[in-house]
């Protein structure tokens, strides 16, 4: 899946829509990302009713830093909405759904990839490697 970054926040709508959580923390931060860029898409991570995330629907991907993130999706154009053939879905008990290779769904695993934990970054690096490969084997006319 390959999204196209159209902004860098939600405007004041969006992030109401995001719900409480998301204006009183995630708005804050500065995204990483840059309007007009592709980025390939990790994951989803979709939820209804959990408090302590945005709301909706949000996606994993690479920050412009290297860092594992979930963005929501109002800042994204999708130019390829093909799953990625290695994303399993997990429904979690406090109704998060996530979609996304069983390597990111590990306990703790963004930040162990983050800290540059071996057992973390060498399987990501292979990973990152086949979907980009696979991404771009057919891109889509942007």
């Amino acid at each position: 899946m390959l999204v196209k970054c159209i902004a860098k926040k939600p405007n004041e709508s969006q992030v109401r829509a995001l719900g409480e959580y998301y204006e009183k923390y995630g708005s804050k931060h500065d995204s990483h990302l840059g309007v007009g860029k592709i980025y390939l898409v990790l994951g989803l991570v979709m939820n209804a009713a959990y408090t302590r995330m945005a709301e909706g629907v949000s996606l994993t991907l690479l920050c412009d830093y290297g860092h594992i993130e979930s963005y929501p999706i109002v800042l994204f154009d999708v130019i390829d909405g093909k799953a990625d053939p290695e994303w399993v879905v997990r429904s979690r008990p406090d109704g998060i759904v996530e979609v996304q290779p069983e390597l990111l769904l590990q306990p703790h695993f963004a930040e162990d990839h983050l800290d540059g934990v071996a057992e973390a970054v060498n399987p990501f690096k292979h990973l990152l490697k086949r979907m980009e490969q696979r991404a771009t084997s057919n891109p889509p006319h942007v």
